[in-house]
């Protein structure tokens, strides 16, 4: 069964290249190192309460 693509939904011929140029994009923005610093964040397969509030206040 085919899934509905959401609105507004882009498809790139290679996700990986865009995902590398989303994290340049980000630590120009927000300095060097700072992807590394957010992920990862939480696990969304294992919620963590305690981790998910340690995610929050970093």
């Amino acid at each position: 069964m085919a899934r509905a693509i959401p609105k507004g939904m882009k498809f790139y011929d290679d996700p990986g290249k865009e995902l590398e140029k989303a994290f340049k994009e980000y630590e120009d923005r927000f300095g060097k190192g700072s992807v590394e610093r957010l992920m990862p964040l939480v696990d969304p397969l294992n919620p963590d309460p305690v981790a998910d509030m340690i995610a929050i206040q970093n």
